[in-house]
């Protein structure tokens, strides 16, 4: 049996929202989750702020200003992230995540889902205090 760490578990846990509180989907283009991993280029044992992502991180805030990424960042104490973004089809997020640097440096690979949210806007989170 696979264990899910404590961010799975908060995700999971807010997915337990009774129907009744739940709010409907927000109108507008589907929502996408990238679950970044270590690629064969990824340096075992340093936190991802040490990794070669500087043109990953150009990449992403350009999506963050077209408002196709709506938030994304790394996972806490582990390798690896993740990145919510609107995109037509999965398809389409599937080319994002392809012409990803970090992706195509070989520094992360990603894999794409079709996410339902049951609660929250939709709207693009602010970004952090760095511009990030």
């Amino acid at each position: 049996m696979r264990r899910i760490g404590p961010g799975l578990a908060l995700a999971l846990g807010v997915l337990a929202v009774s129907p009744a509180k739940a709010q409907p989907p927000a109108a507008g283009p589907p929502v996408f989750v990238i679950i970044y991993r270590a690629g064969p280029a990824w340096k075992p044992g340093l936190p991802a702020t040490q990794q070669p992502l500087a043109h990953h991180g150009a990449y992403v805030r350009k999506l963050a200003k077209e408002g196709t990424l709506i938030a994304g960042g790394p996972f806490a104490g582990l390798e690896g992230g993740m990145a919510l973004l609107h995109a037509p089809d999965a398809a389409a997020a599937r080319a994002i995540l392809a012409a990803d640097p970090a992706v195509t440096e070989g520094v992360m690979i990603g894999e794409v889902r079709a996410w339902t949210p049951l609660v929250g806007t939709g709207e693009p989170a602010p970004l952090g205090p760095t511009g990030r």
